[in-house]
């Protein structure tokens, strides 16, 4: 109880219907399991797939692994052509996280919509 994330651990974003189709179809056969894969995670919403269809939000989950203390970058994008006409502008780390957390859950919309 660090307050920090280690091994193991998984985070969990969900909407409102999702979370209330999660705990009522989900949880109970999520706990069988003494350990969560995106294997095993993968097989039980395949059993549930024409339920799933009923509902409509974000289910977004992590699992953190060995690889959380590597560094992870992100590939820089460069376009030479407008290079010279658009200004360089810094944006704080701290923006740029909440940036990137708003477009992977618009695309996770998008894509399970």
């Amino acid at each position: 109880a660090s307050g920090q994330l280690s091994e193991g651990d998984k985070i969990i974003l969900l909407t409102q219907d999702i979370f209330n189709f999660f705990h009522t179809n989900l949880a109970q056969k999520i706990i069988k399991f003494s350990i969560l894969t995106p294997k095993i995670l993968g097989a039980i919403l395949k059993g549930t797939k024409e339920e799933m269809k009923q509902n409509s939000g974000i289910f977004f989950l992590i699992f953190i692994n060995h690889a959380l203390n590597k560094k992870f970058h992100l590939p820089k994008i460069r376009l030479p052509l407008l290079k010279n006409k658009i200004p360089s502008v810094r944006i704080k780390k701290e923006v740029r996280l909440i940036i990137t957390l708003i477009l992977i859950l618009l695309f996770s919309y998008l894509i399970f919509k």
